[in-house]
């Protein structure tokens, strides 16, 4: 049997607090398969890798290193884990020796008298198996609990085996595509500027100098080219810290160096106002790309002027500039990042502004007229989330929602348009009395008595969007369950929510209050002598029953209110306040106050009485009170301790 002095819901708890980790995944299967061995109460845990085509099985991860180490390899064929394979869900075996297996399996260097074990899937194919084991049987079969328990925990070993292969893969090939860029980029580089220096060398030695210019001139298109790879590379891989800019003085710093490499040309900035905005630290690379293509695209005296906007919470920059327009390649790049085959050696530049731009949250676009070529720049004036960064808040957002939603204490479900379940958590099974496989799909029609509108209410419930109550549902062990739930429609289109909270306790108590306190006013009303129900804490009266108005000849609203000490004689009523306390937290019955005088109490018409108190504590819906019942010692009823007694004992 499961360890019972290990709660579900903590073993839960830990179980997800371990997928969360950010380590390795042998080690946090370790971990996983610890907290499943300790749940079933069994002796260790372990992974095993399969391959069946070749009959080979060997350990993978293992909770027990010394006798049952990673490595250990035997044939499929004399294992448990060759049943495994053949289910979908678990094989069990809790008695071993009784089933003729004692000695099974044999390579292995412990003989495994209980053993569950769990196909474990990647990527739709088999990858080996969970296994927990003991070398002594148990005396009780695995329980339903126990076998959805660990086809669970084998579930979050499977999603987080594909995360880990994933995240492999895409490491290396990161890792592949650095290296080559880097040799590919350095090896160009070295290559181009040998080929530049023998060009320059046929310079002095040929006639056609025109010939050996166009050479050096694609030279230096191309160590241009790889220059701006590199800076392409390091714009894609930027961190995201920002500064706050003020876009003229900004542009026109980036504008003056322009024009030291371009004297022929003439660029002028023009803005009206102070706009500052938040940019990344590469966004001066961005203008200045645009700004140099624009003096390249328009002729030997180019004219290109730079304006400044403000626009509804951003700011726009448009580079005109009266050249015959931006080449379509350019073009292509710039409104939608592709490069066609044919212009694939050109439009770097392009590309580095479109990133900068984008990464900033922005927006390029390019109109082409017969006086030249515009390109505006709109980018927001306060840092906003850039598009990785939106993909890391989803990302947290989804993983919070789903912690939030597993981990619940209450149960949580979602429906689909049919109302049938597509998703629950562990609270959701417990509450039903069904694990998550059977659960999936049903309704919960399934579970409420006949008779109740199921269609109707779900009808009535999308199209009002939220709805609260309380619903009685019969579990298939045969149990009922009353559950308050909260439920709203659409959280997603076509996905309805209901949060559903077992109150079965908190109803059977409610119900059980009340009942005492009808048989407290029952009792209250029948007894002959006077009842005087006061505040623990204070000792003043809250209530008193008919007796005690004939007795004190005044009315119940006179009575409630005054301190219990106000009933007799005020010469001892700091003893009578002690006697109160004293008495309260003692129960029972009492005759004589601390200093041994007789009680005495004063009737209406001022006579002292002698009396014994009998005082108890009783538990009402409101909290607990004092219940005093006071009888004359010169009428003996030996009925008042009984009552007592009977009162706070129900």
């Amino acid at each position: 049997m499961a360890d019972t002095s290990v709660p579900a819901t903590e073993t839960r708890q830990r179980l997800y607090s371990i997928i969360r980790k950010e380590i390795p995944f042998d080690k946090k299967a370790r971990e996983v398969l610890e907290v499943g061995a300790e749940y079933l109460g069994l002796e260790y845990g372990y992974i095993t890798r399969i391959d069946s085509e070749m009959g080979d099985w060997v350990v993978a991860i293992t909770t027990d290193t010394e006798e049952f180490p990673v490595g250990l390899r035997c044939p499929l064929q004399n294992t448990h884990c060759r049943e495994t394979i053949t289910t979908e869900t678990h094989y069990a075996l809790y008695d071993a020796p009784s089933l003729g297996r004692a000695d099974d399996p044999k390579p292995q260097a412990r003989k495994q008298g209980t053993y569950l074990g769990i196909p474990l899937i990647s990527n739709e194919s088999l990858y080996g198996t969970v296994c927990f084991a003991a070398e002594e049987p148990r005396s009780d079969p695995f329980s339903d609990v126990e076998t959805w328990f660990a086809e669970h925990l084998a579930g979050l070993l499977e999603r987080e085996l594909v995360r880990d292969h994933v995240e492999a893969k895409l490491t290396n090939q990161t890792n592949l595509a650095t290296v080559l860029n880097r040799v590919l980029r350095h090896n160009l580089r070295n290559d181009i500027s040998v080929i530049r220096g023998y060009t320059e060398l046929l310079n002095e030695q040929v006639e056609n100098v025109s010939t050996i210019q166009t050479i050096l001139d694609h030279i230096d298109d191309l160590i241009e080219m790889s220059q701006k790879a590199r800076e392409l590379q390091r714009t894609v891989t930027a961190g995201s810290e920002r500064r706050q800019a003020e876009l003229g003085e900004f542009i026109q710093r980036i504008v003056h160096d322009i024009e030291q490499d371009y004297p022929e040309a003439s660029i002028s900035v023009e803005h009206d106002e102070k706009l500052h905005v938040d940019v990344l630290q590469n966004f001066d690379r961005a203008v200045e790309e645009l700004v140099k293509n624009a003096v390249k695209h328009s002729g030997d005296t180019p004219t290109v002027t730079v304006a400044i906007d403000g626009a509804p919470n951003a700011a726009e920059i448009r580079i005109d500039d009266d050249g015959p327009g931006l080449p379509e390649n350019e073009g292509q790049v710039l409104t939608t990042g592709e490069r066609t085959p044919l212009a694939h050696g050109s439009g770097l530049g392009i590309s580095l502004a479109r990133w900068i731009v984008t990464s900033h949250d922005g927006s390029l676009t390019a109109e082409v007229t017969e006086g030249g070529t515009t390109i505006t720049i709109t980018i927001p004036r306060q840092s906003g989330l850039g598009i990785q960064q939106q993909l890391t808040e989803l990302s947290r957002s989804r993983d919070k929602y789903k912690s939030a939603f597993d981990e619940a204490v209450d149960a949580m479900v979602i429906a689909d348009d049919d109302g049938r379940y597509i998703k629950v958590n562990d609270s959701a099974t417990d509450l039903f009395g069904v694990p998550e496989g059977k659960l999936l799909g049903r309704t919960i029609a399934d579970f409420i008595p006949e008779g109740v509108g199921f269609e109707e209410e779900w009808q009535q419930f999308r199209t009002a969007d939220e709805q609260q109550g309380t619903v009685r549902i019969m579990r298939p062990d045969g149990s009922e369950r009353i559950v308050e739930y909260a439920a709203k429609s659409n959280i997603v289109p076509g996905e309805h929510l209901s949060v559903l909270r077992d109150v079965t306790e908190r109803e059977e108590r409610k119900q059980e209050l009340t009942a005492l306190k009808q048989r407290y006013k029952t009792l209250l009303e029948a007894a002959p002598d006077p009842v005087f129900i006061a505040d623990i804490e204070t000792g003043e009266i809250i209530n008193a029953n008919a007796a005690a108005e004939t007795t004190l000849d005044r009315s119940r609203q006179e009575i409630v209110g005054h301190h219990q000490s106000d009933l007799h004689p005020s010469d001892k009523s700091e003893l009578y306040h002690e006697l109160f306390q004293e008495h309260v937290q003692s129960e029972g019955m009492r005759r004589y106050l601390p200093d041994g005088a007789p009680i005495y109490m004063i009737t209406g018409d001022g006579e002292q009485v002698q009396v014994e108190i009998s005082v108890g504590r009783v538990s009402l819906p409101d909290g607990p009170v004092a219940f005093g019942i006071f009888r004359e010692l010169t009428s003996r009823i030996d009925y008042t301790s009984e009552t007592v007694q009977q009162l706070t004992t129900e």
